[in-house]
């Protein structure tokens, strides 16, 4: 019953108009402050310690940190409740193929970084390049989503019709 309660709240069509406003307004601003974003990277992840965090900003780090969550977790409500609830061919391709794009996007990036890639965007007005990585992740989810990448990853992704052979083999 609780289910469905929240999801008649997340489907009721002004949460979903508000959720799209929101999630309208969070994107018209990372595009608008594009790389002044970056600033705030200490307080997006947890690896990186307290210590490291700017003097003036140390203070008030853990309540910063904790408010970029709290956000984090409302922008994902805006996109889960404004998403259309039926299946997208592509979305629904990509969101089964996830794997190998989580498994191999970081070589990708590791030959980008060490590339003249940096070396080109930095010709780039900001707002500019802010496009081009945004439709470069884009267009490199697309790619590692497709099959022959699945087939790479074989073993893990389809661990089931080779590793229930192996369990019986194993119980015997």
């Amino acid at each position: 019953a609780d289910k469905d309660k929240i999801l008649d709240f997340v489907n009721h069509k002004s949460v979903r108009v508000f959720s799209f406003v929101c999630f309208a307004l969070f994107t018209g601003t990372v595009l608008i402050l594009g790389y002044k974003i970056y600033d705030i990277r200490y307080f997006l992840t947890g690896s990186v310690p307290y210590a490291k965090i700017p003097d003036t900003l140390r203070m008030f780090a853990p309540l910063l940190r904790l408010t970029l969550y709290a956000f984090s977790g409302f922008i994902s409500f805006c996109i889960i409740s404004f998403f259309p609830n039926r299946r997208i061919p592509l979305l629904t391709h990509v969101g089964v193929h996830t794997l190998p794009v989580y498994a191999l996007h970081r070589q990708v990036i590791y030959f980008f970084q060490f590339s003249a890639l940096p070396l080109w965007l930095s010709g780039i007005p900001e707002f500019y390049s802010f496009l081009l990585l945004f439709a470069a992740s884009a267009a490199l989810t697309l790619i590692l989503s497709l099959k022959p990448f699945d087939y790479a990853l074989y073993p893990c992704t389809h661990y089931k019709k080779w590793a229930t052979p192996l369990s019986k083999w194993f119980a015997k």
